[in-house]
């Protein structure tokens, strides 16, 4: 049952105490509440993109790789999109950065450019090996042309210490050339907002009909609190005993009037049968009438 619905039923429902009070001398203003609790959710991140990764020292010597995502990828070997990297140089030093794959058991085990499939994770493994020994310096210079994603970067030798590139440009770590130095690179899809669960089906300067949608807890839940907070104050609680059903009336007739004009915030907590908080709604400021 859709949201504007259930709205138009609790209206319905408490008719006669509205008509009898004068409180739906504004139905716009419902109409614009059951509008805007009713709104399209936030459209998700692109599906594509890529990342450069860059490996360099101070002797001018660099190298980097590819990784990224693309409808129609897997993560297995796609010909199309995982390009190889070739791990020779004609150079006495050598650095190389690629993305190592020996599970694919193909010709090359190691790969320049890496694209898999998108998903709201996705991780990969990254080496950086040569005959040199020193700092090196790992850089991601084009991650803020990407789409608004969680990028993390784990050193596996730094017993797994996590970077998070949006707040850094670089990590500089030491390089022995004893063999490969492994990091993995994680991009996650950012988390949902969370859901409203509160919600307003009208206000005016008389009164504020309230519903919210069913609460973690279940079968569990005895019934719920309601309370509300004027302005910037702090919250009174406004139901004596659990309210039964997921709809609450408050009636401002006994606020002073610049109150029942302002702004309104209320919270819905579940109180389980054990008489412990089972969940609670978001806080909602109702509009001023």
């Amino acid at each position: 049952m859709g949201r504007s619905f259930r709205a138009l039923i609790l209206i319905l429902i408490l008719l006669p105490w509205l008509l009898a009070t004068g409180a739906l001398a504004n139905p716009l203003q419902a109409a614009k509440m059951r509008a805007a609790a009713s709104r399209p959710a936030a459209a998700t991140v692109a599906a594509e993109w890529r990342l450069t990764l860059m490996v360099s020292s101070g002797a001018a010597l660099y190298d980097y790789c590819i990784l990224g995502v693309k409808s129609g990828a897997t993560d297995a070997q796609d010909f199309a999109w995982d390009v190889p990297a070739m791990l020779s140089s004609m150079n006495s030093a050598r650095l190389f950065l690629y993305a190592p794959h020996p599970e694919w058991q193909g010709v090359f085990s190691s790969f320049r450019e890496d694209i898999k499939a998108p998903a709201s994770v996705v991780e990969w493994t990254v080496e950086v090996s040569g005959n040199i020994s020193g700092p090196l310096l790992l850089e991601w210079p084009d991650l803020g042309n990407l789409p608004d994603l969680q990028a993390t970067l784990v050193d596996v030798a730094d017993n797994n210490r996590e970077h998070d590139m949006r707040a850094q440009p670089s990590l500089t770590f030491p390089y022995d050339s004893q063999g490969p130095r492994q990091f993995k690179i994680r991009m996650a899809s950012p988390a949902p907002p969370p859901q409203d669960t509160l919600h307003c089906a009208f206000r005016n300067d008389q009164a504020t009909v309230l519903y919210w949608d069913q609460l973690a807890g279940g079968d569990t839940v005895a019934g719920y609190l309601v309370f509300r907070k004027i302005g910037e104050g702090s919250y009174t609680r406004l139901t004596r005993k659990l309210v039964k059903k997921r709809y609450f009336l408050d009636r401002l007739a006994a606020l002073p009037a610049a109150a029942r004009t302002g702004p309104l915030t209320y919270c819905v907590l579940a109180i389980s049968r054990s008489g412990e908080l089972a969940d609670h709604t978001n806080e909602l400021t109702t509009p001023v009438p």
